[in-house]
Formats: structure tokens, C-alpha cells, sequence
């Protein structure tokens, strides 16, 4: 009875013949999970008393595709003790090349991920520069859609499909899709020229198309500031390297001047005086750069103008500052007695017109 049942044929292949493929696989799958195991508990232990942690990566990335290829191989194998048809035989082989394939660059990916990850990273968190805190992770990524990209190309052509047709298409599809990100490229290759060229980096203040902002971050694509008024502004790169930034962070701070008119009733000393409190009022002040220049800059008919410049640091709030500044002076002068000069109009009246407005001033002295 069981003699008939094991030798029942179904799809070309008796019942023994189907159950010692089965088991094949499940050997094989086995196997694997003892290949796993050895690499997790015993030779990581051997590797890890190595100097060198080069070994310990290979042997993290290549675990899990030397399982798979384990598996692959059992299922090969008991594939081949199986009686197939020749075009199934065709369709199975050119799956496994693929596959064979995908688990080769499976491993690759990895792998360059790993060390990427453990040497690169580390050496460009070292250096003085940004260029190379961005231009890693970017070839992180090119390098596994490269690898990806060719593996695809590679089994598609031992998948049966006419790989100059494919090129050619992706060449047409590459072609559309550049023409189509156009701005996208000028916007990348704009962020390269920014972080290598360096015109600011991220929480330096700057001011740019209007918006005095700090520096989010520094992008491949775009840049976002956070300006003083507590809004994220996002700006292509491409615009940032045709217009002209300035940046606060690298000089004094944000320049702030003001014109002083003061009186002709004061003399040499209080003119003196009134020079040394403006500076005094900005050493005090720890919001502003500790340094000003004042000029006595010209005399006018009804004043002696005096000009004052003083810096506010980067991260204060300008206006804020300013009015701060503007009390103290304020103050001070009306403390000292420094007199703001009045501003006075002199009017000239000829003829019947100063007349008659001396008729009527006379007139006004008279009814007083």
C-alpha cells in the first residue's frame, strides 16, 4: 500500500521523489541556521580579539548572505534530483542566476555600507571642514544605486532580455529624466560650490534676500534659515550662489548708526563728555559688540552733528537693541544735561506782508 502511494506520480516525479527533494531543503535550511549560529557565537569571538575591526565587519555583512546562498543551494540541488521539463528547467535556471545575482550584491552593498559607517564617517566628523560631512553620505547612497543598477542590468541580460535594447532605453529614460531635473542638478552641484566654498555654515547669522536669519542647515538641494522673527524660510541653492550674503557672524555684528544733532549751547568739555558717555553706555551693554565709533561729523546752521555707530551681536534681537540703546542715551544725556540741538525755522516776509504781520503783532501787544 505504502509501496504504491510513494510511487504515485505526480507532475512527472513520484511521491519519493518529491518527499527527498523536500528533505534536501530542509537539510540544507538547517544547515544555514548552523552556519548562522557558528558565525554569531564562535567565530565573532575569534575575530574579536583581533586588532583590526575589518574582520569583525566582513563577517557582520556577509552572515546573512552566505545563509541565503546556503539555502539557494540546497533548493538547487534538490531541484536537480527532480525530473523537470526542459523550458520550466530554462525558466528556474535564469531565476537563480538572478538571484545568485541580487545575493552577490546583496553582500557588496552591504558591506561598503559597513565601511563607510565605520572608517569615513568617523574621519570626516575629525576634519575641519563641512565639504566632506555631506559629500559621504551622498556617496554612500550612489554607491549601493550603482551597485543596484548594474546588478539589474546584469540579470535582466541573463534573464534573456536583449541588454542593448535596455540601455538604450534607459539611456532615452536617462536623457527625459536630466532634462526634467535640470534644477535639481544646478541646485546639488550649488550646494557642493556652498559647502566647499563656505560664504556661512549652520547658526551663523547672515542676511540674505532680505531675511536677516541663522543657519538651519546647509543642504544639498536647499538651505533653511530661521529668521528673527521666528519663521523657516527654505531657499534653492542655486539662488543662494547668484545673490550677495552677508554675514554677521563673521565680523562684528549687525551695524547700527544713528546721527546725534546736538545743541551749540554746549562747549568743548560737555561735547567731550557726551563722546564719552555714548562709549560707556555701549561697554555696559553685554548685547552689543563692545566697540563703537563715534565722529563729530559736520556743523550745520542749527546743529553739531555727531555720528554714532555701534554693532549688535548676531543672536539679539536687532530692534530690541536698538530701543534699548536709544533709552539709555536718552537718559543720560537728560541726567548730564546734554542738550539735542531744536530744530528752528526762520521765516522772511517782504513788504506789505511784514507789515501787515506787524500791524497785527502790534495789535496783539495793545489788547495784552
Amino acid at each position: 500500500m505504502f509501496e504504491d502511494l510513494f510511487n504515485k506520480t505526480f507532475y512527472n516525479n513520484t511521491l519519493s521523489a518529491w518527499l527527498l527533494a523536500g528533505s534536501i531543503v530542509i537539510v540544507f535550511i538547517i544547515l544555514g541556521k548552523v552556519t548562522y549560529w557558528l558565525c554569531t557565537k564562535v567565530i565573532k569571538r575569534l575575530t574579536s580579539r583581533t586588532k583590526s575591526k575589518l574582520d569583525d565587519i566582513v563577517l557582520d555583512m556577509v552572515e546573512e548572505p552566505v545563509v541565503l546562498s546556503i539555502v539557494l543551494v540546497g533548493i538547487w540541488y534538490a531541484l536537480s534530483t527532480l525530473r523537470i521539463q526542459a523550458h520550466i528547467q530554462d525558466w528556474i535556471n535564469r531565476g537563480y542566476y538572478v538571484l545568485i545575482i541580487f545575493n552577490v550584491t546583496w553582500f557588496i552593498s552591504r558591506l561598503s555600507d559597513a565601511l563607510i559607517q565605520e572608517y569615513a564617517i568617523p574621519w570626516a566628523t575629525r576634519t575641519k571642514s563641512d565639504l566632506d560631512d555631506h559629500i559621504i553620505p551622498l556617496l554612500k547612497k550612489s554607491i549601493r544605486i550603482t551597485l543596484w543598477a548594474v546588478a539589474v542590468i546584469i540579470a535582466a541580460d541573463n534573464a534573456g532580455y536583449d541588454l542593448g535594447t535596455l540601455l538604450a532605453g534607459l539611456g532615452i529614460g536617462g536623457l527625459a529624466f536630466a532634462l526634467a531635473a535640470k534644477e535639481t542638478l544646478a541646485n546639488f552641484i550649488a550646494g557642493i560650490t556652498i559647502i566647499a566654498d563656505r560664504p556661512f555654515s549652520a547658526n551663523q547669522w547672515i542676511l540674505v534676500k532680505g531675511y536677516r536669519a541663522k543657519v538651519e542647515e546647509v543642504g544639498i538641494r536647499s538651505t533653511r534659515f530661521r529668521t528673527d522673527k521666528g519663521a523657516l524660510v527654505t531657499i534653492p541653492n542655486a539662488d543662494l550662489v547668484n545673490t550677495t550674503i552677508e554675514n554677521y557672524s563673521e565680523g562684528v555684528g549687525i551695524t547700527e548708526e544713528t546721527v546725534l544733532p546736538l545743541s551749540y549751547e554746549m562747549d568743548e568739555k560737555q561735547l567731550s563728555f557726551a563722546f564719552e558717555l555714548l562709549n560707556e553706555i555701549i561697554r555696559n551693554n553685554p548685547r552689543v559688540a563692545n566697540t563703537c565709533a563715534i565722529s563729530f561729523d559736520t556743523m550745520t546752521e542749527t546743529a553739531l552733528i555727531v555720528r554714532f555707530r555701534y554693532y549688535v551681536n548676531p543672536q539679539e534681537s536687532h530692534s530690541a537693541v536698538r530701543t534699548e540703546v536709544f533709552l539709555e542715551i536718552y537718559r543720560q544725556f537728560r541726567k548730564h544735561n546734554i542738550k539735542i540741538a531744536k530744530p528752528i525755522r526762520k521765516i522772511e516776509v517782504d513788504g506789505i506782508g511784514r507789515d501787515i504781520i506787524l500791524e497785527n503783532l502790534m495789535g496783539n501787544n495793545v489788547l495784552d
